[in-house]
């Protein structure tokens, strides 16, 4: 999860958002747009 987390401070270093479901919104279009790439989780737990 940390790992994650550091690739999305990353990618919104630089950006203000007017709220928290603003960022959220954000951050999904990040993902849809394969700006952020999702985590692979399934190393982690096994």
């Amino acid at each position: 999860m940390e790992g994650q987390w550091k690739m999305f401070r990353k990618a919104t270093a630089n950006m203000l958002h007017d709220s928290a479901g603003a960022m959220e919104k954000s951050m999904l279009a990040m993902l849809r747009k394969g700006e952020v790439k999702i985590a692979k989780m399934s190393s982690y737990l096994s």
